[in-house]
């Protein structure tokens, strides 16, 4: 059987969920980079 609305939530919910998970790894990317600079500048 084939539902094209349950389809087509289902590409929106995937769609949704990189989209999310490009942004957490653009913020776990960045908190690495502030993470690394903050321990290179202790005496």
């Amino acid at each position: 059987m084939w539902f094209p609305d349950k389809e087509l939530d289902l590409a929106r919910e995937n769609e949704r969920l990189r989209r999310e998970n490009r942004i957490l790894k653009e913020e776990r990317d960045i908190l690495k980079k502030a993470t690394a600079f903050f321990v290179s500048q202790k005496p």
